[in-house]
């Protein structure tokens, strides 16, 4: 009877872990095509905010993952799994894939909790980023927000050059919708420029 109990419990898991699984892989492969294609044509902020979902993704399915391993490894050392062992496994494991799945943050605003409360995303990315410290996880995902953000990451995407006047008193800032493709751009004056009559169009320090 075990056998078959525990027959039914895993082939309802796997198919669920299956879904999960896919649906990473698909949101993942979004995220990226669409993030390669923002990059070739110079839609810096679109790029970036791909780029920051697929890393948030790829956080939480390490995190999920190493947890189910862990969890899996567990039941496996516990012998021929009865149907008391199966049920202690399979409830938490079933709760982890319905959040992954069907998890969500809405309401928080109005102080209402969501049936089923996703994992805060910076949870994962924390842990991502302990586990590889060498790898500037947190760094990189701290300009992709800034560069999401209205904040100098995505304000400076426009900026294609910038300089100041050699007396200190001047400052300039060249914006382009697409600073690589401004053939016009000329420096209206460098930090070495020695012309003290400059008439160039810039602002002053105030």
């Amino acid at each position: 009877m075990d056998a078959i109990v525990g027959q039914i419990i895993f082939l309802d898991l796997h198919c669920r872990l299956g879904a999960w699984w896919l649906t990473h892989v698909w949101r993942a492969q979004q995220l990226a095509e669409s993030s390669s294609s923002a990059l070739h044509i110079w839609q810096i902020i679109t790029a970036a905010a791909c780029s920051r979902s697929l890393l948030e993704g790829a956080a939480a399915f390490s995190a999920e993952t190493d947890a189910m391993m862990a969890e899996w490894d567990e039941l496996k050392q516990m012998g021929v799994p009865t149907s008391d062992s199966i049920s202690r496994f399979a409830a938490p494991l079933e709760k982890r894939i319905s959040r992954g799945q069907f998890g969500t943050r809405l309401a928080e605003s109005v102080d209402v909790k969501p049936p089923l409360q996703s994992t805060n995303v910076m949870t994962y990315v924390n842990k991502l980023a302990k586990q590889r410290p060498n790898e500037n996880i947190k760094e990189i995902y701290e300009w992709l927000c800034d560069a999401v953000h209205p904040s100098f990451g995505g304000m400076t995407v426009f900026v294609a050059n910038q300089g100041a006047h050699f007396s200190e008193t001047h400052n300039l800032v060249r914006i382009a919708k697409n600073p690589l493709a401004d053939k016009s751009y000329e420096p209206a004056y460098r930090a070495d420029c020695g012309q003290r009559d400059c008439r160039c169009d810039h602002r002053r320090r105030r």
